[in-house]
């Protein structure tokens, strides 16, 4: 029997963002994350913390889906608007069955953070303490022996001068075989590590570069492993839909049945991003979506019916 309960790699779940096998609902909030929880958050995943779950759903109505923000956090681009897509219900279940796709429900910082840090959208590198840093116990041990936890000074957005630096775009670019030689390797090395002494005639002797090539092959495992606990709502509904987000999402923009039905998609037409577009040619003016979609309502049944049904 199928619990909905699984596990997933942090790179499974970057290949499936990328693939648009996850997306998000079109009336989440916002990915608000300021770039040290997405350090703290690769530092746990290095000292083997707990990070929480993510929750998806697998949809069995229409609605219309959101690219994860992949927007640089400031300047130009900063403010574009993210890409929207339109499903019909057998589009959904077309893409369910042949892609294994889902909506990601909640844990969308999270994800987004894993995201834009492994494709390089946020710069986010793995730092490494000096070898006169380390404990005695750890000095003892082999540099090729020693794990992520042991040398690990800590997650930043840029390399830092005489201290080995890893990037985790470089990480993911080595996992999609894109550096699988020790050569390009020692290139990846040299473009984010000030280190000296070490040279391009002098990088493959220096310990350094071991330590490099040691966590790097162990960044590369930790992406591998299946770190993250996922939980799936199975065939969800309207209803179920509209729950979940009305008991689970107190933390963020409190949602409820009226942000999903103006989210759905009623034969290619999405009310919420016709509300949208009208509101900036009328900056003047402000429609209440609750009023609008219990209006057509009142009108669809005849003036029967101003619920959720």
């Amino acid at each position: 029997m199928d619990t909905g309960q699984k596990t997933e790699s942090i790179l499974q779940l970057v290949e499936d963002i990328v693939k648009d096998r996850v997306a998000l609902p079109e009336f989440h909030r916002d990915f608000v994350w300021d770039i040290e929880k997405t350090f703290d958050l690769f530092d746990s995943f290095a000292r083997d913390i707990f990070v929480g779950s993510l929750i998806y759903g697998i949809p069995s109505f229409e609605i219309t889906v959101r690219e994860l923000d992949q927007r640089p956090r400031s300047g130009k681009g900063s403010r574009a608007r993210l890409k929207l897509n339109s499903y019909t219900r057998e589009e959904i279940e077309n893409r369910v069955k042949v892609h294994g796709f889902r909506l990601l429900l909640d844990g969308q910082q999270r994800a987004t953070s894993i995201y834009r840090a492994m494709t390089g959208v946020d710069p986010v590198f793995y730092t490494a303490l000096k070898e006169n840093e380390l404990p005695a116990d750890v000095r003892a041990t082999p540099p090729g022996q020693r794990s992520l936890e042991q040398v690990l000074s800590e997650f930043r957005g840029e390399s830092v001068e005489g201290r080995v630096s890893i990037r985790l775009n470089d990480v993911y670019a080595v996992l999609n075989g894109k550096a699988s030689r020790e050569k390009e390797k020692a290139a990846l090395f040299l473009a984010t590590n000030t280190i000296n002494g070490v040279t391009i005639e002098t990088v493959d002797a220096s310990p350094e570069f071991l330590t490099y090539l040691t966590q790097l092959k162990n960044l590369e495992n930790l992406c591998r492993q299946e770190k993250l606990v996922a939980y799936y709502l199975l065939d969800t509904d309207e209803e179920k839909f509209a729950l979940f987000f009305e008991r689970s999402n107190s933390k963020g923009i409190q949602l409820n049945f009226i942000d999903i039905l103006a989210a759905k998609l009623y034969a290619g037409f999405n009310l919420r991003s016709k509300i949208e577009d009208f509101e900036a040619d009328n900056p003047a003016l402000e429609l209440n979506r609750e009023v609008l979609v219990r209006a057509i309502s009142f009108q669809v049944s005849q003036g029967k019916d101003i619920g959720r049904s």
